[in-house]
């Protein structure tokens, strides 16, 4: 324990001199690396990307109010103390999942209810709200910093089809208000992650003493899912809890459902097995441009990441990937 506190202070201490470094260096030589297009040479893109990871770690540059990733000047986020962002606005769309968000938009066009679980700071919120004006979309984050900007966002989009709901989603309908705890590896003001209590398959414990929490309120999952036909859950753990409560609505409504699977989860792969089984749903992995198949008998075991370079998996009906 005090050996992995040692290393956090000590990357601490690295992160905050990388940054003073690149603050010197004038902000129109990194912004020039930005938005240039690395061309089709494989080597020339390599190197701009791992230019790129050095200098993201300047930030978002104070003088930015808001800002379009370089490819996507359709849409606009602002400044905000984000990793999600700090990525968008150096890498643009390709810095920040870009297979899985590919196909967030492809089934958000196709889908009439949404309800996206764990929205932070709302970049799924805009990407999928944006390709579906017609849609209801439900963005839930119980975060009140990343709440703040996820609303911003949706204005700043004139996202009109858009309802925040400032809470945390939860299986117990008798849970009125729970305390969100924050991971003190999360050195950004709006952490890409903070976790609920109860049960969960997370691994780790705190580093560094007592984590920081703050008290949110509590909507059951069964009181958002009626009519919904496209779920997002990015909930630190809690999948599995949240889709037992909701199992029977599933079965009737059968939702196309993105989900993130972590290894040593089993009674969440359990649970993704028995809904394929039972609810005729296939288990895909997002790429960009593509989709792989999970087989049934690796969804218990397969190690996602260290496979598919990615955690996310799409539960989908076959029928609505035709054409």
């Amino acid at each position: 324990m005090q050996l992995r506190a040692a290393r956090l202070r000590l990357r601490t201490v690295c992160r905050h001199a990388l940054q003073s470094a690149l603050r010197r260096i004038p902000l129109s030589w990194l912004d020039r690396l930005r938005i240039t297009a690395p061309g089709r040479q494989p080597t020339r893109q390599r190197l701009r990307t791992a230019l790129l990871e050095i200098a993201r770690h300047r930030g978002i540059p104070s003088e930015v109010a808001t800002f379009s990733p370089p490819d996507r000047p359709d849409l606009l986020f602002v400044n905000a103390d984000s990793m999600i962002l700090q990525r968008l606005y150096w890498f643009g769309e390709t810095g920040y999942e870009p297979g899985l968000v590919e196909w967030w938009r492809y089934f958000c066009r196709r889908s009439e209810q949404i309800l996206e679980l764990g929205a932070n700071v709302g970049y799924y919120t805009v990407q999928g709200a944006q390709a579906a004006k017609t849609s209801t979309y439900v963005a839930v984050e119980p975060h009140p910093s990343a709440a703040r900007v996820c609303e911003a966002h949706i204005a700043a989009n004139r996202l009109t089809n858009v309802r925040l709901i400032r809470a945390a989603a939860v299986a117990d309908d008798a849970i009125a208000t729970l305390s969100l705890t924050i991971p003190r590896r999360d050195h950004f003001g709006i952490p890409t992650g903070s976790f609920l209590p109860g049960s969960t398959e997370l691994a780790g414990r705190p580093v560094g003493g007592p984590l920081p929490t703050v008290t949110v309120p509590g909507v059951p999952i069964t009181s958002l899912l009626a009519d919904v036909d496209l779920l997002k859950l990015d909930v630190e753990g809690q999948e599995y809890e949240l889709l037992r409560a909701a199992s029977e609505q599933l079965l009737v409504r059968r939702p196309t459902i993105f989900l993130e699977i972590l290894r040593n989860t089993p009674r969440l792969r359990g649970l993704v097995v028995d809904l394929c089984t039972s609810a005729g749903y296939c288990c895909y992995v997002p790429a960009r441009g593509t989709l792989v198949r999970l087989p049934l008998d690796m969804i218990a075991s397969v190690d996602i990441k260290g496979r598919y370079d990615t955690r996310d998996v799409i539960l989908a009906q076959p029928a609505l990937l035709a054409g």
